[in-house]
């Protein structure tokens, strides 16, 4: 993974117009940590329609191991969330340290945000902590997502490839 993070670093010419700039992550702070996998998926940032973990509870499976985690300021949209996933464990807003110790104890760390989410900075954490990312086509942050590090697809294909990846 550490090729695929460098890789991330890079500052890109865009169609030699404009410049990319992709957001990096503390790597004293994310990597890995070879701990025990506790949670099947992860899901990582605020909690709010933009984010997409509504959209996904709707597919998840009721066998999954979720670790939710993110600012939980809209109430309504995170009892949603979890009437549909009662076995979720939901973490709030914590230290960076303890974003990557939840990474570092999930198999997969699942991005389920919409188009207007550029480049998500769990991404590059995600890599950095070593644990692989499956996000849906939709999301821009996709380029950044090379074979190896993880999956895209879209919203059809997306149980049944993570589940895959879980097992």
């Amino acid at each position: 993974n550490a090729t695929l993070y460098d890789d991330l670093r890079e500052v890109r010419r865009h169609r030699g117009r404009a410049i990319e700039f992709v957001k990096f992550c503390d790597e004293n702070i994310f990597r890995p940590l070879n701990l025990e996998k506790r949670y099947d998926v992860c899901l990582i940032g605020t909690l709010t329609s933009k984010k997409g973990q509504l959209e996904f509870a709707r597919i998840a499976e009721k066998t999954w191991r979720i670790a939710i985690v993110g600012d939980q300021t809209d109430k309504e949209y995170v009892q949603s969330i979890q009437e549909i996933l009662p076995q979720a464990e939901f973490f709030g807003e914590v230290r960076k340290t303890r974003v990557n110790q939840i990474l570092n104890q999930s198999k997969v760390s699942v991005i389920f945000s919409k188009k207007n989410d550029a480049c998500p900075r769990i991404i590059v954490e995600s890599l950095a902590a070593g644990t692989p990312v499956m996000i849906h086509r939709r999301n821009l942050g996709r380029k950044y997502v090379k074979p190896g590090a993880g999956l895209i697809c879209g919203q059809f294909q997306f149980r049944r490839r993570l589940n895959r990846m879980i097992r």
